[in-house]
């Protein structure tokens, strides 16, 4: 598993909460649209409409990030070393930074050293 691959729990995390924001913000406009009437489609209809893909597109969003948890879960549990589990589960589940995990661990580590520890284990193919 590549670092792009490990990477895509914390990025999706990301985008999850971007759309979800912005339905959030989409459903609170179309609380207060005046409802029109007429043979035209209203501008409320409209943002349901708008509503309703992106609540799809967001379902999408979290069925890819449950997959990529999945698949990265397997990865970390396989690896061997304690240690390198550790830091794995840290970064790429709970996307904790570097510094981060260095702090959670009273400094024992530098962030630098953490990141190396990780990195030394990683395939070459860094993408």
């Amino acid at each position: 598993m590549t670092l792009k691959e490990l990477n895509q729990a914390f990025w999706l995390q990301q985008e999850i909460a971007g759309l979800s924001r912005q339905l959030e913000e989409m459903r609170e406009r179309a609380s207060t649209m005046p409802h029109g009437s007429g043979p035209k489609i209203s501008r409320t209809e409209k943002q349901a409409v708008e509503i309703v893909e992106l609540e799809s597109r967001l379902n999408e969003q979290k069925a890819a990030k449950a997959d990529a948890l999945a698949r990265i879960t397997e990865y970390i549990d396989s690896l061997e070393d304690a240690k390198l589990r550790y830091f794995c589960r840290l970064r790429f589940l709970k996307g904790q930074s570097w510094k981060e995990i260095s702090y959670g661990m009273n400094y024992r580590f530098t962030d630098s050293a953490v990141r190396k520890y990780v990195m030394r284990y990683l395939p070459l193919d860094r993408e």
